[in-house]
């Protein structure tokens, strides 16, 4: 059985055949355009320069894009260890003057 995500469902709702076709008929998918294609591009290159901009930055890209709890909660817990280290850092910097 597939699961479902809730775009895909609020899709369904608004349009049957869409899940339908979305599920059970991707080859009669149209393929994307030249100018959607140019905008993916650019966003890719947005994600190398920002990786480029910041090298010790954590990718935040989901392995699932139906369940986005997983990322939150990494995030929240790197958030919070980086939070740690600044304070830890800030205190050292006082402690040497």
């Amino acid at each position: 059985m597939k699961s479902i995500s809730k775009s895909r469902f609020v899709s369904g709702v608004q349009c049957s055949k869409k899940i339908y076709f979305e599920y059970f008929r991707k080859d009669l998918k149209l393929p994307v355009s030249e100018a959607t294609q140019q905008i993916f591009d650019l966003g890719h290159t947005v994600g190398a320069l920002a990786q480029k901009s910041f090298p010790n930055g954590e990718d935040a890209t989901p392995t699932d894009f139906s369940d986005f709890s997983i990322l939150l909660s990494k995030r929240k817990n790197g958030l919070q260890k980086k939070r740690k280290q600044s304070t830890k850092q800030h205190l050292q910097q006082k402690t040497l003057w």
